[in-house]
């Protein structure tokens, strides 16, 4: 996606096997966040969120695990619209996520953001700049969750794919 940040939480953290992160795109503010401890192969995305207006204030990811646990992963903060959920039906998954960056009071935020399921289905919001990252997922692959920094809303934002099939 072009780094255009300062990191986000993932360094100190290992990936677990079947998941892979790609750069991040957005500012170096708020603080670290990562999904690394979270996310495993073979999850299940139920839904995906947001809450923004002008900018992007939260992503919200509602996960199951192979072993049935739910989870709900939130970053962000609470400002801004909170849109309706995109709920995935079965044999859906999140394959791309775009990210526009912009200034916010001086600092670089993540103004836009755009999630697209392999079924064409999708949930944007926030305000769309020239300052563009996309990023694909590997074939087999699905957004699984998320690295980053935020405070009030996102700063930095990363995707976490992980195998839609488990990987031991």
């Amino acid at each position: 996606m072009g780094g255009h940040g300062g990191g986000g939480g993932v360094e100190g953290t290992a990936l677990p096997p079947g998941t892979y992160v790609v750069p991040e795109f957005g500012g170096p503010h708020g603080e670290d966040f990562t999904d690394a401890a979270l996310v495993k192969s073979g999850q299940k995305v139920l839904s995906i969120n947001l809450r923004a207006s002008e900018r992007v204030d939260a992503v919200i990811l509602t996960i199951v695990s192979p072993s049935g646990e739910e989870s709900t992963l939130y970053h962000g903060g609470d400002g801004g619209e909170l849109k309706k959920p995109l709920a995935l039906a079965e044999g859906e998954y999140i394959t791309v996520m775009e990210a526009h960056a912009g200034k916010h009071k001086g600092h670089t935020r993540v103004k836009y953001i755009k999630f697209t399921t392999n079924k064409g289905n999708f949930i944007e919001g926030g305000t769309r700049t020239d300052k563009i990252g996309t990023d694909t997922a590997k074939e087999g692959y699905q957004l699984g969750g998320f690295d980053g920094r935020s405070g009030d809303e996102v700063d930095l934002i990363s995707a976490i794919w992980t195998s839609i099939q488990p990987v031991a």
